[in-house]
């Protein structure tokens, strides 16, 4: 027990116990594709379309690709309110960085940066010169024959602050070079491969794909735009499902009949993603202003975003609020019944409203039950498991008794009490809404000589108004 023998200020230091309970983010997603550039096989974080063109397209005049629609949907994410993206650059083993051997007889082989057949398109000059008897180097890199770097002043001395391969291997955007000496030469790169004309199912969903994401736990939308293989679709419903903390969108594939998407449908499930149908159409930057079809999963993650924000995890990402930006018409328009039959079996769909624009109309998961029929339920309960499970690290080495269980039952509480007062919870009072229990009946001897503390919390989501129904009856005239 602290002593106070003076007048002054003085400063303790105290145990905090429980904190209160954050709420964990919702709108991380994370896209796998095919990129021009960028690491393969690895998870890389980009907040903005610009920072995206810079990790992916370094240096070139785009980072579109014709036969990708990675890029296109992660512009579309942007567009539609997303703020937080990790992507995948995925390829087959067959990519390749560009190479060139300078000189070409006896030289050291330099390549480019990343695999891809931009770096086709690099060349490279070394040129010397004698200062104080020693040799010093100037390099251009040029891309398309204009010089785009250029390095001077440089050493084939270790120890010297001129040394060029640290210089160059760190400051390039372009090229990385291997120990053994700048020489006199120039020369072409060539051998650069994007990996992609014999990509398969795996590449996407293996180590080099979607399996890459497990080293990212915020992620919470995943999407593979554009593959539509029965493969890849199941893939992205079971990769979500085994994680349970991260929620899939998959895309109908290009140019099918409403008929030919719930046949499509019918052959894939999961209760934690949902799909999406049909394609939209986007002034495509490398098409001369021509719209270009694109898969919705890239703009449908940006609705998921702008609607946690600005209304909240547990409210159905779909409807008049729900306009998809970026889509300037759909593949194909649907009618009432069409948009009503494949609403029935799960297939999400977008469509133009009058007055509206075009709007996200459907909320269904890719497999309902009937405790988890739409895309809020399974998000909130994703949000609220994954708070619940940090907010409670601290009690993890703290003795297992009722003083425990009591800061236990607040702090759970609290964090349930401010979810009912935004509207996530339904009741009309906190006891209809939630409930949390954490005593001895629950941790019984038994328990806590195993090391448990069980905190049972339950709680009731609030449900689309999916149909409203408005009746009209006449009065007779008397």
């Amino acid at each position: 027990m602290a002593s106070y023998l003076r007048p002054d200020v003085y400063v303790e230091r105290v145990a905090s116990g429980a904190e209160p309970i954050q709420t964990q983010g919702t709108a991380v997603a994370g896209f796998v594709g095919i990129a021009r550039r960028g690491e393969i096989g690895e998870a890389t974080l980009v907040t903005s379309w610009t920072e995206f063109t810079e990790k992916f397209s370094k240096g070139l005049d785009t980072p579109f690709m014709a036969d990708s629609d990675l890029a296109y949907a992660v512009y579309g994410y942007f567009q539609n309110g997303g703020g937080t993206a990790f992507i995948v650059r995925t390829a087959s083993e067959t990519a390749e960085r560009a190479s060139v051997l300078i000189p070409a007889e006896n030289g050291i082989k330099i390549y480019a940066k990343d695999e891809g057949t931009w770096g086709n398109k690099l060349s490279m000059k070394v040129t010397s010169t004698q200062e104080n008897g020693v040799d010093v180097f100037n390099v251009e890199v040029s891309l398309d024959d204009e010089v785009v770097e250029t390095f001077e002043g440089l050493t084939n001395d270790i120890t010297d602050e001129n040394y060029y391969l640290p210089i160059i291997n760190s400051d390039s955007k372009f090229i990385t070079v291997p120990a053994g000496g700048l020489q006199v030469g120039e020369g072409a790169f060539s051998g650069g491969n994007d990996g992609i004309a014999d990509i398969t199912d795996a590449d996407f969903l293996g180590e080099r794909g979607l399996k890459a994401l497990d080293k990212v736990e915020a992620v919470r939308i995943v999407a593979i735009p554009g593959q539509t293989s029965k493969a890849v679709q199941q893939g992205i419903l079971d990769y979500c499902s085994g994680r349970k903390d991260c929620f899939g969108i998959v895309d109908i594939g290009l140019g099918r009949t409403p008929t030919e998407a719930l046949e499509d449908k019918a052959e894939i499930g999961g209760s934690y993603g949902a799909v999406y149908y049909p394609w939209g159409k986007v002034v495509d930057p490398i098409g001369k202003g021509k719209l270009r079809l694109t898969p919705p999963s890239g703009h449908i993650a940006g609705v998921y975003a702008r609607t946690d924000s600005e209304r909240g995890v547990y409210k159905a990402p779909a409807g008049t609020e729900a306009v998809v930006k970026g889509f300037v018409e759909m593949e194909r328009g649907l009618s009432d019944g069409e948009v009503e039959l494949l609403n029935a079996k799960a297939v999400n769909c977008i469509i133009s409203k009058p007055n509206k624009g075009i709007v996200v109309w459907g909320a269904r998961m890719a497999t309902p039950d009937k405790d988890r029929f739409y895309v809020s339920d399974i998000r909130l309960d994703i949000m609220i498991e994954g708070s619940l499970y940090e907010g409670t690290q601290w009690s993890i080495f703290e003795p297992n008794d009722e003083k425990l269980w009591s800061s236990l039952t607040a702090q759970v509480k609290a964090f349930l009490y401010n979810l009912w007062v935004d509207g996530a919870l339904f009741g009309a009072t906190p006891e209809e809404a939630y409930f949390v229990k954490c005593d001895e009946e629950l941790n019984s001897q038994e328990v806590r000589d195993a090391g448990k503390v069980i905190i049972e919390v339950g709680y009731a989501k609030k449900k689309p108004a999916e149909f409203t129904i408005i009746r009209i009856t006449q009065k007779a005239n008397n």
